[in-house]
């Protein structure tokens, strides 16, 4: 692919977290990892953990780290004096933030007189009024808003009110990985149930464990719990699913498509989701799923009528172990399932279509070309 001209480029500076590489942050890795070479772009991380910084680093993704464990304490000033050397060193077109904290730090750029273009993101539900409330002025800053899914771009016009031509949905995309025929790691007439994300309440792992210890002793059924464990909550939770040899927690996973490939089903018992990339991997996987009814959650997974990739259920306990057990009665319904998810994936949630939609979202909010040239050509990497 030959070199872009300069006034093609546009510059895009994502600013986000990092402390903790989840959903949001996975999905930015392959976003920034998969944009054309006409889209040139920085992650500036607020207080990146060691792990995404090489993550980062690993798929040649320029970045910068803050050091801001909180913006809205004292450091954040020490925080916004370095960004704003990253801006002029970059001369962004776009800032686009990622998560709450993000937002804040980008918008106090605009209030600053930055020239940028400022995207906001919403990847999930705000539950916090005051946040709700800090967003709304935010929005009055920002000329769009990316929410991963219409459910997502509901809640926040119910609860931020911002002028609809802010508003722009761009679904998450995945790579399409099958898993290849192995082997199983695991007894075959056992049917083993697993989930993907970081163990704390509002990802449901208490409703996922309580609803697996109602199966009778003598059930063939296990349970592998894959999530970083960084919090009380998440340790006593830990210690309560001792009572049964069949729950494992195994950690963070290095390896989230090994640890799918091993799996029976995949399990999303989340109280709060926007639109879950562990689910997408998941279908994309050829697992059947479970996953509550909150958020995208249903349109992710039945997409249309006659065609769903698993089983909706409610956010409680009866009705996760109802659907686990229908699931578990059921090989027909599970190879069914499966292949309806590789579908759905392939049709809706591919990779190059999200890239798609965020290039032409940048292009048109900054009106397709840009005026000035780049300033810095050499890359910018700090640690």
């Amino acid at each position: 692919m030959s070199t872009p001209r300069v006034d093609d480029e546009v510059r895009v500076l994502y600013v986000t977290g990092g402390r903790r590489i989840g959903g949001m942050e996975s999905h930015l890795l392959i976003l920034a990892s998969n944009l054309p070479p006409s889209i040139r772009c920085v992650v500036c991380c607020l207080d990146a953990s060691p792990d995404y910084l090489a993550r980062l680093t690993d798929l040649g993704i320029e970045h910068t780290n803050l050091d801001c464990p909180n913006v809205l304490r004292p450091p954040v000033l020490r925080a916004y004096r370095r960004l704003t050397r990253v801006v002029r060193r970059f001369d962004p077109h776009v800032v686009h933030s990622y998560g709450f904290s993000a937002d804040v730090i980008a918008a106090l750029l605009r209030l600053g007189g930055g020239k940028a273009r400022l995207i906001t993101s919403r990847r999930g539900e705000e539950p916090y009024v005051r946040r709700q409330v800090i967003l709304r002025l935010i929005n009055r800053l920002s000329d769009r808003i990316v929410c991963v899914s219409a459910e997502t771009a509901a809640f926040a016009n119910a609860t931020e009110s911002p002028p609809s031509r802010l508003l722009e949905v761009i679904p998450n995309g995945v790579e399409l990985n099958l898993a290849e025929d192995r082997p199983r790691a695991h007894n075959p007439e056992s049917i083993r149930f697993g989930t993907l994300g970081t163990v704390k309440p509002i990802k449901g792992t208490d409703l996922l464990v309580d609803a697996f210890m109602r199966f009778a002793p003598e059930r063939r059924v296990e349970l592998v719990i894959a999530g970083l464990i960084d919090r009380p909550w998440a340790e006593a939770l830990r210690e309560r699913a001792r009572a049964d040899a069949r729950i494992r927690f195994v950690g963070r996973s290095s390896a989230p498509r090994d640890f799918l490939a091993g799996l029976d089903v995949f399990v999303l018992p989340s109280r709060s989701e926007g639109m879950s990339n562990a689910l997408l991997e998941a279908m994309a996987s050829g697992l059947p799923c479970i996953a509550t009814d909150v958020g995208s959650n249903r349109s992710v997974l039945c997409p249309a009528p006659g065609s769903p990739g698993g089983v909706i259920a409610e956010a409680t306990v009866d009705s996760l172990f109802r659907a686990m057990c229908a699931m578990a009665e059921s090989p027909a319904d599970r190879s069914r399932y499966g292949a309806h998810g590789v579908d759905t994936v392939r049709s809706r949630h591919s990779v190059r279509d999200m890239v798609t939609g965020y290039e032409r979202l940048y292009r048109s909010v900054v009106g397709g070309r840009p005026s000035a040239p780049a300033l810095a050509q050499e890359p910018y990497v700090t640690e």
